[in-house]
């Protein structure tokens, strides 16, 4: 009797790290980090400091900025976003 196993995704990222060489380890473990930063939304509270840091600093943009490319019916509609 044959018992065939499919991998998991899990399982084929750990065989790809466990053949990966010691040296690219910390540039990977960065890969992911970063990877995972920029999918995972924050916390509000992560949020909040994020946006205040960066309003302290004057990394904003102006309001009207924030409008542009929308059309004239999504500017005067109740729903922006499809």
């Amino acid at each position: 009797m044959s018992v065939t196993h499919t991998m998991t995704t899990k399982e084929r990222l750990f065989r790809e790290i466990e053949t990966t060489p010691e040296e690219l380890c910390p540039n990977l473990l960065k890969m992911v980090q970063v990877f995972k930063e920029s999918i995972l939304p924050q916390s509000p509270e992560a949020s909040f400091h994020q946006g205040w840091s960066e309003a302290l600093k004057e990394e904003t943009l102006p309001l009207l900025t924030l409008w542009e490319g929308l059309g004239e019916k999504q500017l005067h509609s109740d729903r922006i976003y499809p």
